[in-house]
């Protein structure tokens, strides 16, 4: 990286991980790691309140805020945001520090509670609400792409499961839900509940949790 460019302009693009891969030349393509990771999946469920009534740019600040309390909470507990596609975001913990699964579901609670603020104190009648899936296990990681258009990803089941579990909470109306695995490592310090047990073809049972709180 040329010693020219402003480390702290390029860190929000990039993110500091990939930028610590970066000043070590660890830019291979296809040369993957393993470790265990949470991943944690959130997005907008459909927006409440009059949408058709507001202006482009009323739903543009909303959009914006929501993703800046995402990217601060996810941040702030050493996580790496990994994609953003509009109103869906992939974060990876474990990259950063060791408390993944504690920072993934610390960074969930904070999410929650700073959307209400934000609910409560809009000026715009739009109101957003979210939902988080969380899964934990071995996955893959390392660059992916061209010598003219890299990208940083993580590969592996638990990436599907998180956004599985996404979007199963609009059907059992909950907010943040997590698998077995994420579960039996914070049960010490989070309460959680069993919601349903799925079967997974190929796997075996899925069991589904709700993150309440903080016990």
């Amino acid at each position: 990286m040329s010693e020219t460019i402003n480390e702290n302009l390029i860190e929000p693009f990039l993110g500091q991980f990939v930028i610590n891969r970066i000043k070590n030349s660890n830019l291979n393509i296809n040369e993957f790691e393993k470790k265990e990771l949470s991943i944690l999946s959130i997005d907008i469920m459909p927006f409440t309140g009059p949408i058709a009534n507001l202006e482009n740019y009323e739903i543009r600040n909303s959009l914006n805020y929501y993703l800046k309390i995402v990217a601060d909470c996810v941040l702030d507990n050493s996580g790496f945001i990994e994609l953003i596609n509009g109103s869906l975001l992939i974060c990876d913990f474990g990259l950063l520090s060791n408390d993944y699964t504690d920072n993934a579901c610390e960074s969930a609670l904070k999410i929650l509670d700073e959307v209400e603020n934000y609910n409560q104190n809009a000026e715009s009648n739009l109101k957003l609400s979210v939902c988080v899936g969380i899964s934990t296990g071995l996955m893959d990681y390392g660059i992916l792409g061209s010598e003219r258009k890299k990208i940083f990803a993580s590969f592996g089941k638990n990436r599907n499961d998180s956004q599985r579990l996404l979007y199963i909470n609009k059907a059992y109306k909950t907010k943040i839900m997590i698998d077995e695995n994420t579960k039996n490592r914070i049960e010490n310090k989070y309460i959680t509940k069993e919601i349903d047990r799925l079967m997974q073809k190929g796997y075996g049972a899925f069991i589904l949790y709700e993150l309440v709180g903080y016990k």
